[in-house]
């Protein structure tokens, strides 16, 4: 025990005890949470929002942890770096995580087999756009035209090229590789003639532009069925936007769109995936995230492996398995396989001429 001198100091042998039981404290304050980083996408992009919001949540469910939200140039780049475990999570296409997975992704030739799914989050439906005023009334006008597509590596960059290259005309347009916000902001300014968006919709970005902006959203769905499109790339489905998503918009809008999944390294730790999961599902979870983003309305369990053709995570097959098959439910079954190649019995598959609202 500390003892003192009849002048009320503290001896040596005090001291050292009080400086040993204070570093004690200090240290357990101070120990370090578990730290997951987040992959989001480019400033003002729905990768990025999502992410943020999603990150915030988790944070707040669970304060034994850390998530630090990383924003990103997109999809391709969020895979390779799960991939080779400088993220820990991140949003990716569904497109380019099956050819991650096949070694086909641009300039990657590895397969990015240490990725692993989590859950479709929601439909990036692609968006077209164009000043209200604009002559450009098909795809095909954009020819000698600048077209802001997306960030280098971004599923919104590659789904351009992608279409228009099917289309023949991706030599005759300049692209122009930015963010979602620089490129409206080009668009208001007539630095660009259109603006090609990979998104969830309603999309923040452009609503926000089209406040002072009007602008106008082009069909993409009769050129994509005629190029083979659907074919080439049978991860995009059919999509409708319907009229008055977007201020001015009288008409629905047809085009195609790619599930957004949420992904990981395979070695994050099961419980805090199971854990995220259940939360993010939950009545709570889903009231808040659709309060936070409009986007977000497409984000379904039911939904939670469409798209999905890369392995899931031990984590999300417990959640999976609990969620769609109760305990002492009639469909209760706890050796049912979730991975990908038993999809076919338990999903429904996408039916390539279904336009419901996001599907």
């Amino acid at each position: 025990m500390m003892r003192w001198t009849s002048t009320g100091a503290i001896t040596s042998s005090g001291k050292f005890l009080f400086l040993l039981l204070l570093l004690c404290f200090l240290s357990s304050c101070t120990e370090k949470r578990p730290l997951f980083l987040f992959g989001g996408g480019p400033p003002g992009s729905t990768f990025q929002n999502f992410a943020v919001e999603l990150g915030a949540l988790l944070n707040q469910e669970m304060p034994d942890i850390q998530v630090d939200v990383k924003p990103s140039s997109g999809s391709v780049h969020n895979l390779i770096q799960i991939d080779r475990a400088k993220l820990t999570m991140a949003l990716v296409s569904s497109e380019d995580a099956q050819r991650g997975q096949a070694g086909e992704l641009p300039k990657h030739q590895t397969s990015t087999e240490n990725v692993v799914a989590l859950v479709r989050l929601f439909g990036s439906a692609a968006q077209l756009v164009v000043p209200a005023s604009s002559p450009i009334r098909t795809p095909y006008d954009l020819r000698r035209n600048r077209v802001a597509i997306g960030t280098h590596g971004s599923g919104s960059a590659l789904s351009a090229e992608r279409f228009f290259r099917g289309m023949g005309i991706w030599e005759e347009i300049t692209p122009i590789y930015a963010s979602a916000t620089m490129s409206l902001a080009e668009l208001s300014q007539w630095g660009v003639e259109a603006v090609w968006l990979l998104a969830g919709f309603p999309s923040q970005a452009l609503q926000e532009t089209n406040q002072t902006f009007p602008i106008r959203l082009i069909d993409l769905t009769e050129v994509a069925v005629k190029s083979g499109f659907f074919i080439s790339y049978p991860s995009y489905t059919l999509a409708r936007i319907p009229s008055a998503t977007y201020k001015g918009q009288d008409l629905d809008i047809f085009t195609f769109q790619n599930s957004i999944l949420w992904v990981a390294n395979r070695e994050i730790d099961e419980e805090f995936v199971y854990r995220s999961l259940k939360f993010l599902f939950s009545d709570r979870g889903l009231t808040q995230i659709h309060f936070a983003l409009p986007s977000a309305w497409d984000l379904d369990v039911k939904k939670g492996l469409r798209g999905v053709k890369i392995p899931l995570h031990p984590g999300a097959v417990r959640f999976l398995k609990e969620a769609w098959f109760p305990p002492n439910s009639l469909l209760s079954d706890p050796g049912v396989d979730l991975q990908p190649k038993s999809l076919a019995a338990l999903v429904k598959p996408d039916t390539r001429l279904k336009t419901e609202k996001g599907d």
